[in-house]
């Protein structure tokens, strides 16, 4: 599909919303989600493998090395740098050129029900305090954040659903200082794991289900999350890797993607973690 500016104020889209969409104002979210829904937030206009326009950041972010000033959310549970990905069956990784975050890769479709995909870059002090406390706790680290990107993905469903077929709620959190970045997936009900074009059944399910995870673009690095492109992502929002189920913490701004300090989180043992690592490396010489 030919693909233009897909980003509208929450205030704007309001207008034409259909029937059973959320209301202005913060959505009923989980708890462990950032607030979204606010009359700050942007909308992505329904769509199908489309993106939002190009979104420049006040604070650039950087991932594996370098810095990007701006990003683009894409319907298939993407954030991107660069260029925005059509992409609707998810790529085993590494890819090379996509520089991607992926909380839900899968193909998603907005046209198909009143879910929506929110987004805002925000330095509101109540948010900068949550996101640090939030990695302290996880990483045991003093640091200051100077902006926080909310991606959230609501009560979307799949590419060949309906109104009435399973929906998933889940967003990415993007915290940085401008020389760290630390990426946050938080996870509420996840109730399909494919769209009818990668091989889904009616209910979501079968066929090449859902990727979590980050590519560097560089064919070499890249992080996988345990049960990505198999049935088991499904149940991604019951189990953690920072000691609260139904979210993940990373560290994205170095050489390779770190996990927050087991001793951090108490006793608590995520299921997956000693398996959920899947990292390329450089080639020596």
């Amino acid at each position: 599909m030919a693909v233009f500016e897909l980003s509208v104020s929450i205030l704007a889209v309001c207008a034409f919303l259909p029937s059973g969409a959320p209301a202005l104002g913060f959505i009923d979210a989980p708890m462990h989600f950032y607030p979204y829904g606010c009359q700050e937030d942007k909308v992505v206009l329904p769509n199908d493998d489309g993106h939002s326009g190009q979104i420049s950041l006040s604070c650039s972010i950087r991932f594996y090395q370098k810095m990007y000033p701006c990003l683009f959310i894409n319907t298939n549970g993407l954030i991107s740098f660069v260029n925005p990905i059509s992409q609707y069956t998810p790529l085993w990784f590494p890819q090379r050129s996509c520089r991607l975050i992926a909380p839900y890769w899968a193909d998603v479709d907005t046209t198909e029900n009143a879910g929506r995909i929110y987004f805002r870059e925000s330095k509101d002090n109540a948010i900068l305090n949550r996101a640090h406390d939030d990695i302290r706790a996880a990483f045991g680290v003093n640091f200051s954040p100077r902006s926080v990107f909310i991606a959230s993905w609501h009560r979307v469903t799949f590419f060949g659903g309906s109104e009435v077929t399973p929906v998933s709620t889940f967003q990415a959190v993007l915290i940085t200082n401008g020389r760290q970045t630390y990426v946050m997936f938080n996870y509420g009900d996840i109730a399909w794991t494919t769209g009818t074009a990668s091989g889904a059944d009616k209910n979501g399910l079968g066929g090449v289900p859902a990727e979590v995870g980050f590519n560097a673009g560089d064919r070499f690095r890249y992080y996988t999350q345990f049960g990505s492109l198999t049935p088991n992502i499904i149940n991604i929002r019951m189990d953690t890797n920072c000691g609260l189920r139904g979210r993940y913490m990373f560290r994205v701004d170095g050489r390779e993607v770190l996990l927050p300090t087991p001793k951090m989180y108490g006793h608590f043992t995520p299921v997956n973690s000693r398996a959920a690592l899947r990292r390329g490396k450089p080639k020596r010489g």
